[in-house]
């Protein structure tokens, strides 16, 4: 991957598409695709991991169909991809290692550019000479004429919505004595938060249903 010279990064002046590791394929095209990419990066096609991988390769050809169909446009697309630890946390179909090898071979395949000023930490000095950070998040651009020509017409569905976290109820007295003794909100467990949303006893990652 080489680093693309660019306008400096203003979000007025670019579209933006994150990519989420929610998807996995859903027509015959979407699998073909992902099955592929499997069988080309040598990914497992059985066991515990194998859908960790089909959901990072449909979450990143979900993200490269916006990167196609936004070829026209006035304005640069990027495709933008969270490297931080925290941000695959909320997302429990994959986990971190999974995905940061996955996305790798992804841009190296597909021709990926880091886009100049993106990625980094935004370190900067404020008016009263403190520094300060203004992280932005790696984004990229992908290599047209390397895509799957039948892309655009690969469906794909939901399956992985991130985790929520629900806070438990709090008097006022409660409240005061946990900032005072400097607490972290207290949260619902799982099954409590499932009595209370009258849901059947299965993970709330599982949610699906939503086809694009």
């Amino acid at each position: 991957m080489n680093e693309q010279t660019t306008t400096p990064l203003h979000k007025q002046s670019y579209q933006l598409e994150v990519t989420r590791p929610v998807w996995l394929p859903y027509n015959d095209i979407a699998h073909n695709l992902v099955e592929a990419l499997v069988d080309h990066f040598g990914y497992p096609t059985s066991g515990p991991k194998a859908e960790r991988y089909a959901v990072v390769l449909a979450s990143l050809l979900k993200a490269a169909q916006a990167h196609v169909l936004s070829a026209n446009n006035n304005l640069p697309h990027y495709i933008g991809i969270q490297r931080r630890a925290s941000a695959w946390s909320r997302f429990p179909l994959v986990g971190r290692t999974v995905s940061d090898g996955v996305v790798g071979d992804f841009l190296n395949y597909f021709g990926g550019q880091l886009v100049e000023g993106s990625g980094t930490s935004g370190l900067y000095q404020d008016d009263q000479g403190k520094w300060r950070t203004d992280p932005k998040m790696s984004m990229y651009t992908l290599g047209l004429d390397k895509l799957p020509e039948q892309l655009t017409a690969a469906r794909f569905i939901e399956v992985g919505r991130p985790l929520v976290k629900v806070n438990k109820a709090e008097t006022q007295q409660q409240k005061n004595r946990r900032k005072t003794q400097k607490l972290a909100k207290p949260s619902l467990i799982m099954r409590r938060l499932q009595t209370l949303m009258r849901m059947p006893s299965e993970p709330l990652t599982a949610l699906s249903g939503v086809i694009l």
